[in-house]
C-alpha cells in the first residue's frame, strides 16, 4: 500500500470543516456549538498532524439513496479519480477514504 497525499489530507480536512460550517448553521443552542466545535476542532488537530502510519485501506463511495459501498484500496488506487471521470466533478464528494492506522 502507499501513502495517503496531501490532496486526501487537505480534503479530510474540508470535510471536517464543513462539518464544523453545518453545525454552526443548526440551531441546537450554544452549549451544542461548543461541545460540537470543540471536537471538530480536536478532528481537524488529529488530522493535521496525522502519523505516516495511518494509511487509506478502503474507499466509501456514497450510492445516492442513503448507502455506501467499500472497496479495498489494494488494487483501487485510482477509485477516486476513476469515479470523478465517470460521473462528473460535482461527485467528487461521493468517495470517501477510509483510514487505518498501522501500529
Amino acid at each position: 500500500m502507499t501513502h495517503n497525499t496531501k490532496f486526501e489530507d487537505m480534503c479530510a480536512i474540508q470535510r471536517s470543516l464543513h462539518n464544523l460550517t453545518h453545525i454552526v448553521d443548526q440551531d441546537d443552542g450554544i452549549a451544542t456549538y461548543k461541545d460540537s466545535i470543540s471536537a471538530a476542532i480536536d478532528e481537524i488537530e488529529i488530522l493535521r498532524k496525522k502519523p505516516d502510519s495511518m494509511r487509506i485501506f478502503a474507499w466509501a463511495i456514497f450510492d445516492g439513496e442513503g448507502g455506501y459501498d467499500l472497496m479495498l484500496y489494494e488494487n483501487n488506487e485510482n477509485c477516486r479519480d476513476d469515479f470523478i471521470k465517470a460521473n462528473g466533478e460535482k461527485y467528487k464528494g461521493w468517495v470517501t477514504p477510509l483510514y487505518s492506522n498501522d501500529v
